[in-house]
């Protein structure tokens, strides 16, 4: 239901209404009723004044309805009423004295329009009459018709439009109407002529509003977009206005172009998303470019907006996310504005063409019982830089269903695709770790070569996981396990080794901190005897060509006859330092200020207890792993003694991190380190026996290292070489009992994506069952 909406206007009729002096004089009924009364008469007319010229003794027929004639009290008395003659004319007699509106009312089916003296329609606009003792008021008025108004209605190219259904009008009234006169109209669209015709229309003013058919705007008379800026139609008393014409613009569109730039030439946009932004950043509406690259946007609101294409991964070619004006300047385009009824044309977006690899993979699994599809983990494309022949990890990228993934935008280069996909088995998390095509080791990799522009779309690929490669690195004993691990360490380089540890091989007091320290300075650790240096190790300082020697410990555990020795593996006398201090502790803090003291504040400082060589041996590898260093103390102290307190102020840790439980390094002792200045983050890393705080130590790692380091949890002495050898490949070091792998130690190894695994030390320290991968 529509209503009036704004304030009345003058009515089109004209009205004459003569209050005249009594022409006989005044009588009254006082003899019948004891009232006193007057008289109404006058004469209605139709349209324009034209009087009827009907029988003056027959009431007035018009159109299939007889008008009546009703005098309504405004003291609210009841209604008294008569009729209209034929000819028009109408008498009240013997009405009683008193205020009146007179209404001539033809009824609601028109097309006569109920009238009230003055012209009004309705109550609250009419004239009063007031009738006087003995007095005759005379009236003429004329009675008012409907109206009609139709208008053709067409598109900006002449077209008739299919549908224009009825929105909304508004019907002004005329002056001194109530705003609640209006009546609804009876509204008819054709359309095969294309006229639309508003029916029964009291005289007054109005205002309509259209919806159109698909692809024109919503419309206001004459043809504006809102109701504030449309006009009004005036129709006056039995007015049919037939010349009125509007034509209805086409809704906002957007068309255009998307076009890739390509080294070799531009390609169209085929499949392209395109996306129209408002102001606020919201997707006003989107499309997708046809075959040509074409694209067209309609129902749109009238505004600003940016026109852009996301990167995408459409194939056969990738590109970058660009928009209508980009520019180094205007990553986001440059806005532009939509006017209403306005066909913005010709935009044209010009993405540049990039190079991406595109693949997929499939996992079995070769230990546990089943297969996952490669929907989780991630795909780490390495890249080779030429100038130094290394491959850098230079973008990651998720799986998709189906073991799907896209590379983001590459440089052109030379590239190795690592899968590291995850899943769940058995209710195991599983994490393994390959390289395509379908190799187990980085060098094995294949390359991928990757041009400007160029998309790669590799062959589909299958990981078997679950293969785990083990390496055992082992002499006849300590002394050549560790010359062992050194060769290892020595055939990955081709200049001469920075610096070599010496330790005894009998003791681990000293050594527990000299593992990250070698493994700090690049170089490796060796064992020697107290007196004498074992031959191999002998052999293989020739080979490593030291620059410098660090002996770790006091004369008490190498002798000096025995640093006199090594001097001549150096080049000078002086290249042979040694490190020495009152106790296991004060050797460790003189090795740890020896080699880190230069880079405070440091990343990351573990803290191992010296009474005991487990949870060091674990240590040393996360240490290296996060640029940091190993410093013991005594973890049975209900406070920190002051020299430790002197170590930890020139390094400045900004992480510390203790190694072992309680039973390890005191809560007094954390308690202290909280409340050190500078508040350093302290964590504590352990477990309920070595093995556990060696998994708990491994998890600075994450769950994304290819190798680990795999050494018995019952002695020391190989382990401690072993420390470099793992920060060398970014491994943590576990341990593992003699004849079987701890199973949670084992799950850890699956969790991480390991797919190497060395083995320090001979059988006798871990069986061939370890390298089996048996499980205790």
């Amino acid at each position: 239901m529509h209503t009036a909406r704004h304030a009345s206007v003058a009515l089109l009729t004209a009205v004459a209404l003569v209050l005249g002096s009594a022409t006989t004089a005044g009588t009254t009924v006082a003899h019948a009723t004891g009232i006193e009364t007057g008289s109404v008469s006058g004469r209605l007319v139709g349209l324009a004044g034209t009087p009827f010229t009907g029988s003056p003794t027959n009431s007035l027929f018009l159109d299939g309805r007889y008008l009546a004639l009703r005098a309504l009290p405004v003291s609210g008395a009841p209604t008294v009423s008569t009729s209209v003659r034929g000819d028009g004319s109408f008498l009240f007699e013997d009405l009683p004295v008193g205020d009146y509106r007179l209404l001539f009312e033809y009824g609601s089916q028109g097309p006569w329009v109920s009238t009230y003296v003055g012209g009004a329609m309705t109550a609250e606009a009419a004239e009063i009459v007031a009738v006087s003792v003995g007095e005759t008021t005379v009236i003429e008025q004329e009675l008012l018709k409907e109206g009609s108004f139709s208008v053709t209605i067409r598109g900006p190219a002449g077209e008739i439009l299919q549908r224009f259904d009825y929105y909304d009008y508004v019907y002004q009234p005329p002056a001194g109407e109530g705003a609640g006169a209006a009546a609804l109209p009876t509204i008819r669209y054709n359309g095969t002529t294309g006229v639309l015709t508003y029916s029964r229309l009291r005289p007054g003013e109005y205002r309509f509003a259209g919806i159109p058919s698909s692809g024109f705007h919503t419309v206001y008379w004459p043809s504006v977009a809102t109701l504030a800026e449309s006009s009004s139609i005036v129709v006056g008393s039995g007015q049919a206005i037939s010349d009125l014409h509007m034509v209805v613009p086409y809704t906002p569109k957007v068309s255009g172009t998307v076009v890739i730039q390509k080294p070799t030439g531009h390609i169209p946009g085929a499949g392209v998303s395109v996306r129209l932004v408002n102001a606020d950043g919201i997707t006003a509406r989107s499309t997708t470019a046809d075959g040509n690259g074409q694209f067209v946007l309609t129902d749109i609101e009238p505004g600003t907006y940016t026109l852009c294409v996301p990167h995408t991964q459409v194939l056969p070619q990738p590109f970058a996310y660009a928009c209508v004006g980009s520019s180094d300047d205007a990553p986001l385009g440059v806005p532009f504005d939509v006017a209403w009824g306005e066909h913005v044309t010709d935009l044209e977006v010009k993405p540049a063409a990039t190079a991406r690899i595109y693949g997929q993979l499939s996992v079995s699994h070769l230990v546990l019982s089943g297969y996952f599809d490669a929907s989780g983990g991630s795909v780490v494309f390495w890249k080779l830089e030429p100038e130094d022949g290394e491959w850098n990890a230079v973008a990651v990228a998720p799986f998709t269903t189906g073991g799907r993934f896209t590379s983001p935008v590459l440089q052109p280069g030379e590239y190795r695709v690592e899968f590291r996909p995850s899943g769940n088995i058995d209710g195991l998390i599983v994490v393994s770790r390959g390289y395509w095509p379908e190799e187990h080791l980085f060098e094995d990799a294949v390359s991928v070569h990757v041009a400007e522009g160029e998309p790669v779309v590799l062959e589909p690929a299958q990981l078997e996981s679950g293969r785990i490669d083990t390496y055992r690195v082992a002499g006849e004993d300590r002394y050549s396990t560790a010359v062992k691990i050194s060769e290892w360490l020595r055939s990955e380089r081709v200049e001469r080794t920075p610096a070599v540890y010496i330790v005894n091989g009998s003791g681990y007091a000293d050594a527990l901190s000299a593992g990250p320290a070698a493994a700090a300075a690049g170089g490796v650790m060796l064992l020697v005897q107290r007196d004498s240096i074992p031959p191999a190790v002998a052999q293989e300082l020739r080979e490593l060509q030291p620059e410098r020697i660090v002996v770790v410990g006091g004369t008490g555990v190498i002798a000096a006859s025995t640093e006199r020795a090594l001097q001549q593996y150096v080049d000078e006398p002086e290249d042979v330092d040694r490190i020495e201090g009152e106790d296991r502790y004060a050797t460790s803090r003189m090795l740890v200020l020896d080699t880190f003291a230069s880079q405070s504040p440091l990343p990351a400082l573990f803290l191992a207890t010296g009474r005991n060589f487990p949870d060091a041996l674990a240590a040393g590898p996360a240490a290296s792993h996060l640029g940091g260093a190993v410093l013991m103390l005594d973890g049975s102290l209900a406070t920190i003694d002051t020299e430790t307190r002197s170590v930890l102020a020139s390094l400045d840790p900004d992480h510390i991190y203790l190694a072992g439980m309680t039973g390890s390094i005191s809560g007094a002792i954390e308690s202290g380190l909280r409340a050190l200045p500078g508040r350093p983050q302290v964590t504590r890393l352990g477990g309920t026996d070595r093995y556990a705080t060696a998994r708990e130590i491994s998890k600075v790692f994450g769950d994304d290292h290819a190798w680990t380091v795999l050494a018995t949890g019952t002695g020391f002495a190989d382990a401690l070489a072993g420390g470099p050898f793992a920060a060398a490949y970014g491994a943590p070091l576990l341990l593992s009992q003699p004849h079987c792998i701890p199973f949670d130690t084992f799950t850890r190894m699956l969790r991480s994506g390991t797919n190497v695994i060395a083995l320090v030390g001979g059988t006798g320290v871990l069986s061939d069952d370890v390298r089996a991968g048996t499980v205790c």
